[in-house]
């Protein structure tokens, strides 16, 4: 009876050294920061290990990349700041989680490109506070090499100008464009990145700020009676692609012109004739806005697209692949206002 009774204390106490760990990587992620909190008041990283590799084991890749980029949020906030100094001095080498733990903090700019621009930009932060430019450099080779191998890097590199323009990064930016080239080429490599990628999206968000098309097909040349009708006619379309393709901006024209009646959609498709990488959502909803603007100040335009037309505009490559596309619908535009 007695061995019974301790057999079952052992297993009650080893039951109770199990680690809840919640399903959800977003709950997981609040229950660790509040468990390594333990953990880094004591600075004990023996444990801490333990406690991350069994929160790691629990998740999917996809959960795994999710946790993380939960963490490094709540690690943000000021009650945590402890723990975050406590993560980012942890010897890779002797504790193999915390090393596991960097490499997904890499990996995910082959799945998450803007959430991977986040967190390097919050590694790069401590960094500039030390004003560590040997770690920060062996740091940035490993970034700048994940990147290449996942085809994100235009992704990455535009949300990286992005986050770079928050008042909170200010340090980190002006971190990077105060490296040595000759002591630091990875950094200065990332610095010449990061202009390239500025330089692009100044260029980008100029075309659609600038480009007023109901204008330009009111031009003279362009006058056509068919502009008052409801939907675009034949002849109207042939028109209009009778002047493609037609220069917009310096490195982009109107290639052609067409009209689907079944799904009621006319479609304007571009060519960029110059290399334009990757456009993030950010810079198609500002285009979207121009575009909006131009419309909504036209009133047959604006007319036809109320009655239920779609105006489709396709952006595409140099080689002919389309980069993203603009849809106004008549939900996109103000209510019209009714003269009385």
């Amino acid at each position: 009876m007695k061995k019974v009774f301790c057999f079952t204390i052992i297993i009650f106490l080893l039951a109770g050294c199990g680690r809840h760990i919640d399903t959800d990587p977003l709950e997981g992620a609040k229950n660790f920061c509040e468990e390594m909190g333990s953990y880094a008041k004591h600075d004990n990283y023996g444990d801490a290990n333990g406690c991350l590799n069994s929160y790691l084991s629990a998740y999917s890749q996809q959960d795994q990349f999710t946790f993380v980029i939960a963490v490094n949020k709540e690690l943000q906030k000021g009650a945590y700041y402890s723990v975050k100094k406590f993560i980012e001095r942890a010897n890779t080498d002797k504790y193999p989680s915390f090393a596991e733990w960097q490499n997904l903090s890499v990996e995910i700019v082959m799945y998450r490109p803007a959430d991977a621009a986040t967190l390097f930009c919050d590694k790069m932060a401590g960094y500039a506070a030390n004003g560590d430019y040997v770690q920060a450099s062996e740091y940035v080779s490993e970034f700048l090499s994940a990147a290449e191998k996942s085809g994100n890097s235009g992704s990455f590199f535009h949300a990286l100008e992005s986050e770079l323009t928050l008042e909170y990064n200010r340090i980190t930016k002006r971190f990077v464009y105060q490296v040595d080239a000759r002591r630091f080429p990875v950094l200065f490599d990332l610095k010449c990145r990061i202009i390239a990628s500025e330089e692009v999206k100044e260029i980008f968000v100029r075309h659609h700020m600038s480009v007023d098309l109901p204008a330009i097909l009111r031009k003279k040349e362009f006058h056509t009676s068919s502009l008052g009708s409801k939907w675009p006619r034949e002849d109207e379309i042939e028109f209009f692609n009778s002047k493609c393709p037609l220069k917009i901006d310096r490195s982009l024209v109107l290639s052609k012109v067409l009209f689907d009646e079944k799904k009621m959609e006319y479609i304007f498709v571009y060519n960029y004739t110059q290399p334009v990488d990757d456009i993030l959502a950010e810079g198609v909803n500002i285009a979207k806005s121009a575009v909006l603007n131009s419309i909504e100040d036209d009133y047959d335009f604006a007319k036809r697209i109320r009655s239920g037309l779609t105006h489709l505009y396709i952006y595409r490559s140099v080689e002919e692949k389309k980069l993203y596309e603009i849809k106004i619908e008549k939900n996109d535009l103000k209510p019209a206002i009714i003269q009385l």
